[in-house]
């Protein structure tokens, strides 16, 4: 996701670099040309361009772009880079103006297959404070937990590991709150969605359910059971589960949706 950001700075680095060499080799050609380049106007942009509009409107041009955009993270480090944002690519003015909106309105779904927040975490850790800024006050942030299977010992422990890191930045952002600079990756707040992937293995043979919904339905809340044993554990010692109750009301609500199709679909 944060590679479109970064190929888009990049892309325009090395385009500013071939328009100096070309201004360069103009230059050594014609001295007078030189002279004359230094003391001429800056152009001006056309009226009718995004550029040539008063900020106003185009920061709202801007958001609309945004909130039309989906970014994705996906579950592992991606070797091949994703493509950049193609509006970031238009000219260093717009990348300026346009990344901070896009972080802000954009949606962000962050993909995590069995309960491995590995590389989420990664990213959060590694965000930089103007990225992390525009995040905080995103309200479309999403976490896919794709899944295949009834959870084991090993996917319940990569949960555990999530919310412990949550609460652990939420409590050093309440130490913290009033300095200057801190990360704000702990300052973001999450939305849950289930994904059932292809081959899956629900709890019963697939010759007991009418329909496929039937069998997701099944799956999910397999996962829910687990969720809230996790939750009781904590509650029962005494700590935080505010990010293990965000996960069980959002998923509630799924299976809830997941409930009137599995039961209406013959």
């Amino acid at each position: 996701m944060f590679h479109k950001l970064r190929t888009a700075s990049l892309s325009l680095s090395s385009r500013a670099g071939d328009g100096a060499r070309r201004k360069g080799s103009a230059v050594s050609a014609s001295p007078s040309a030189s002279k004359q380049q230094q003391h001429s106007p800056i152009t001006a942009y056309p009226e009718r361009s995004l550029l040539g509009l008063p900020p106003e409107l185009r920061d709202q041009i801007y958001q609309y772009a945004a909130s039309s955009t989906t970014l994705t993270l996906p579950p592992t480090n991606p070797r091949k880079r994703h493509n950049p944002v193609s509006l970031l690519l238009v000219c260093r003015q717009i990348w300026h103006e346009y990344r901070l909106l896009l972080l802000a309105f954009a949606t962000v779904i962050i993909q995590v297959q069995g309960y491995d927040f590995a590389n989420a975490i990664r990213v959060l850790r590694n965000l930089h404070e103007s990225n992390a800024a525009p995040l905080s006050s995103n309200s479309r942030l999403w976490i896919l937990l794709l899944m295949s299977h009834v959870p084991n010992r090993d996917q319940r422990q990569g949960l555990k590991a999530w919310c412990e890191y949550r609460q652990r930045t939420q409590s050093q952002n309440r130490i913290t709150s009033r300095e200057e600079g801190q990360a704000q990756e702990h300052r973001m707040l999450f939305h849950y969605d289930f994904k059932c992937l292809p081959g899956m293995r629900p709890p019963r043979p697939p010759i007991r359910y009418t329909n496929p919904f039937e069998m997701q339905l099944d799956l999910l809340r397999a996962h829910l059971r687990m969720i809230g044993d996790l939750r009781d554990t904590a509650e029962q010692q005494s700590q935080k589960s505010d990010e293990v109750r965000a996960m069980q009301v959002n998923l509630l609500r799924l299976a809830r949706v997941l409930e009137g199709f599995a039961y209406t679909t013959h």
